[in-house]
């Protein structure tokens, strides 16, 4: 996970973080709204997340003590402090499918047979969604041909899919390329501020258990 308390990071970036939610702190405004503090903790620290009343009805069966997620929002920093606000949170196990742009799988042509392509074909019809798919056909130590599946067959990114695919090539052969970090979050929080930024997560793979 990025640290927002990296030098690296700057005031009103966004970013994607990922940790253990640790201490919640909810409260009332003065309208009456529900909203939160959340206390996130990862490798570097604690980080402290604001979840304002237009995101909190949404995610308040996530803000459990314990649980891994990853929060998306806009970097608060000063020389003393850093926290996030956040426009979406997300569990873990559900972050690959809210925010992959696309599926890649890699076939390496000295295990993979032509009868286990055909079951890869039943496979991804099982799972159906918004990513574009990829196949990476690789001759060893030679070539990689990148094959692109056709817009009819966009896949959604689950670890089941993840898993299924694995098992039947019988090594590590999907990952996933998540959207770049904007302020839009993942649909389940209204933005406070017209801003743009980039995260750390931008372009590159998403990985989760």
């Amino acid at each position: 996970a990025l640290s927002i308390k990296e030098d690296r990071v700057s005031d009103k970036e966004i970013v994607r973080i990922g940790g253990i939610i640790k201490n919640i702190k909810s409260i009332m405004t003065k309208k009456g709204d529900p909203m939160a503090f959340v206390d996130i903790e990862d490798m570097h620290g604690a980080v402290e997340v604001t979840v304002f009343p237009s995101l909190y009805a949404s995610v308040q069966d996530v803000l459990v003590a314990d649980m891994p997620v990853f929060v998306q929002g806009q970097v608060q920093k000063n020389e003393n402090s850093a926290k996030l606000l956040a426009d979406s949170v997300v569990r873990i196990d559900e972050a690959e499918s809210k925010w992959a742009a696309s599926l890649h799988i890699r076939v390496d042509t000295e295990i993979v047979q032509e009868q286990t392509m055909d079951d890869l074909l039943s496979v991804l019809q099982k799972y159906p969604g918004a990513c574009k798919g990829f196949l990476h056909v690789c001759i060893p130590e030679k070539t990689e041909t990148v094959i692109a599946l056709p817009d009819e067959m966009k896949l959604k990114a689950s670890v089941d899919l993840r898993q299924e695919v694995n098992s039947l090539f019988g090594y590590d052969a999907v990952y996933t390329v998540c959207a770049p970090v904007h302020s839009g979050g993942n649909g389940n929080g209204k933005n406070r501020n017209k801003y743009n930024g980039n995260g750390r997560k931008k372009n590159g793979r998403m990985k989760t258990a």
